[in-house]
């Protein structure tokens, strides 16, 4: 899985979550890379990630998991890839549906290690991948968009292309522009009062927005789905 942060950073670690797993999630083995193209690494960024000391997990259900710091040196805007090997066979309850970027799929065997994944399935979500979190100095501050679709990224025309990954650009482009993270939570068919397509804007809030690090600043584009879809029917499992 591709993400593209919009700080740099030295020091990192991973977000893991099976919030909406009925079942503890197992994990074998989980790496970090920087990407080279589409899906392959630069070989030599590789690093494990570790939960606790130890290559592997079991994530609870209904719960998030943190992986230890990883010292990698990624610039603003670098692709880094996620690699997640599951040892079982285990549904993707947790996952977001828009990740903006081609995501590579493996065949049966532990391919976390591998500088690219050949033949794979491939499809444009996130699974079990919740952040990435830089540890940065107290200059380095955040800003949350909360959301729907318009603010996920559906129906942007580029990759990236959606409008907080625009403000990121060119907040990176302002002169002496303190350097800000534009954490993008959209959920496509978001609502305030309701859970339907993810939970709703206000029972996310707390997780979304207050406990991320950093934030200073919140912009909010959410209603267009209380209007246009006032009974829509809840789908358990987006985030």
């Amino acid at each position: 899985m591709v993400i593209r942060p919009t700080i740099s950073g030295q020091r990192l670690r991973v977000r893991l979550s099976n919030e909406f797993g009925s079942i503890p999630l197992a994990i074998g083995s989980a790496h970090i890379a920087l990407v080279k193209q589409d899906g392959a690494i630069v070989p030599e960024s590789d690093h494990p990630l570790t939960f606790a000391g130890k290559t592997s997990a079991q994530i609870p259900a209904g719960a998030p998991m943190l992986s230890d710091a990883v010292d990698l040196k990624v610039s603003k805007f670098a692709e880094v890839a996620v690699t997640v090997f599951l040892p079982q066979e285990s549904s993707p309850s947790t996952f977001h549906l828009l990740g903006q970027h081609d995501t590579f799929i493996s065949g049966p065997g532990d391919f976390t290690a591998a500088a690219e994944i050949h033949d794979p399935k491939v499809t444009q979500s996130w699974y079990w991948l919740s952040e990435v979190e830089f540890w940065e100095t107290d200059k380095t501050t955040a800003i949350v968009t909360l959301g729907d679709s318009i603010t996920d990224g559906f129906g942007a025309k580029a990759q990236y292309g959606d409008w907080p990954n625009q403000l990121a650009d060119r907040l990176a482009e302002a002169k002496d522009a303190p350097e800000m993270a534009v954490d993008n939570v959209g959920i496509g068919g978001n609502r305030i009062l309701h859970d339907g397509l993810g939970v709703a804007a206000l029972t996310r809030f707390d997780r979304d927005v207050l406990s991320q690090p950093g934030v200073t600043d919140l912009i909010i584009m959410e209603g267009i789905n209380d209007i246009g879809w006032p009974h829509m029917k809840p789908r358990p499992g987006r985030d």
